[in-house]
């Protein structure tokens, strides 16, 4: 994991770009989240985000989700626990520091780190050749998006 602080010659601190979260443990939420989509490292949304997500899980982005009770809150509180906000890994502290005026975005793809590391324009002309599902689909471009790595020097545009 890249992260951390890097010494340059001019003897200036300066943070190092992070570009992965740890992986997501299995679990119900690597499980069950996981059988129609990537779980989604939970550093990636805020705490307010996710909760506002597993309280919608009857529309979630169009489809209804059903969970056990256990399921639904074990992923629960996974989701919280391991939330940008409140943990320390410094992507999660990016995605924090950057989130302007909305503290509880719907999904990933809409925050403001998101945004500053994507080139959508690229993204969308992928997905015009159907090699993106959507902007959702980190895979696509991330090999290792399932070990929560998103290192922009792996990313492999379709």
């Amino acid at each position: 994991m890249l992260a951390g602080l890097i010494l340059i010659t001019t003897g200036a601190v300066v943070a190092a770009e992070a570009t992965s979260l740890p992986a997501v443990p299995e679990g119900p939420y690597r499980s069950d989240c996981g059988r129609c989509h990537l779980a989604y490292p939970a550093g990636l949304l805020p705490a307010l985000s996710w909760e506002r997500i597993m309280l919608g899980l009857t529309d979630h982005f169009g489809e209804q989700v059903q969970l056990s009770p256990q399921s639904t809150r074990a992923i629960y509180d996974y989701l919280l626990t391991n939330a940008a906000g409140r943990v320390t890994e410094p992507l999660s502290i990016e995605v924090m520091n950057q989130l302007g005026g909305d503290p509880a975005p719907q999904r990933i793809t809409g925050t403001p780190f998101f945004r500053s590391r994507h080139d959508t324009a690229a993204i969308r002309q992928a997905g015009e050749r159907g090699a993106v599902k959507s902007m959702a689909d980190c895979a696509a471009c991330h090999p290792r998006a399932g070990e929560a790595s998103f290192d922009a020097g792996e990313v492999q545009l379709p």
